[in-house]
């Protein structure tokens, strides 16, 4: 299959690190399964050729990866100047998904991992996935979302779900529930104990009946899990999942949070492709 002009492209951040060139050939089979263009590019903040020359390495790199990985991949690389989070930023409102590398080499061993992942999974045009080093080539698994009704979970669902029936894959909602959560979603029956598990299983299974109708191709499970930390629980359920999905942030995020304390765990410790859906998407 021949990359369409017509989609847009799966756009991937280049920074010389194993975990950017593992998030590369992610990108370049992401790349083939959508029919569209992938586009690698890395940011330098100095205009200074010297400076640039690295950056020229790791995308020569990358590009190598990336036909390895895709050999039918359209490629398009480009060397920028600026922030690399606005850059990535900016860039995104043109591309159907994001891909960053977990971590970054030398003086960007912290960045994607730091300010610059959590500002462009936060402001980003679409949606970011992180990739680790360690991932495996293929992982053929479920698609895992995290779900707890708030909007940026919604999309997280949506986009799940999109993924699940592309790739013709199962899917798995984990609504992690805690005893401090105050509010329940939904009422029990007369008669039925006021049990906040039931309750949050209940929910869920409302939550999912209007995704089968939408979806009947997908299959589709719930699950509904007690721990004190949802990232634990979240990485738990997505230990052999091809995907794991959760928007930036969720409903106990403090308000001006750039990202939500699960998402911000799970960027820095999922083992498995993470798809953060920031709230701008």
């Amino acid at each position: 299959m021949s990359p369409s002009a017509t989609h847009r492209p799966v756009l991937a951040a280049v920074d010389g690190s194993p975990a950017a060139l593992a998030g590369v050939r992610w990108a370049a089979r992401e790349a083939i399964r959508r029919e569209a263009p992938l586009h690698l590019v890395h940011a330098c903040d100095t205009a200074r050729p010297l400076r640039a020359e690295p950056g020229r390495r790791w995308l020569d790199a990358a590009v190598r990866a990336a036909t390895e990985a895709a050999p039918g991949a359209c490629l398009d690389w480009n060397l920028c100047f600026g922030d690399t989070a606005d850059t990535l930023i900016e860039r995104s409102a043109a591309a159907s998904v994001l891909v960053l590398g977990s971590r970054g080499v030398g003086r960007f061993r912290r960045v994607l991992a730091g300010s610059v992942s959590s500002a462009v999974c936060a402001h980003a045009w679409c949606p970011v996935v992180v990739v680790a080093g360690g991932t495996a080539p293929v992982r053929p698994g479920a698609i895992v979302v995290g779900t707890d009704e708030s909007a940026p979970s919604a999309r997280a669902l949506r986009f799940a779900l999109e993924e699940a029936a592309g790739r013709e894959a199962p899917l798995v909602a984990v609504r992690v529930w805690r005893e401090a959560w105050a509010e329940v979603p939904v009422l029990p029956p007369r008669g039925q104990p006021d049990d906040p598990a039931d309750q949050a299983r209940r929910a869920l299974e409302v939550e999912l009946a209007g995704w089968r109708e939408k979806y009947p191709e997908v299959d589709i499970a719930g699950r509904v899990v007690h721990a004190h930390r949802p990232a634990d629980a979240l990485l738990a359920a997505a230990a052999d999942a091809a995907l794991l999905v959760v928007g930036s942030r969720g409903r106990d995020t403090a308000a001006g949070a750039l990202l939500g304390s699960t998402s911000q765990q799970l960027v820095r410790r999922a083992q498995c492709p993470l798809a953060v859906l920031p709230a701008s998407h």
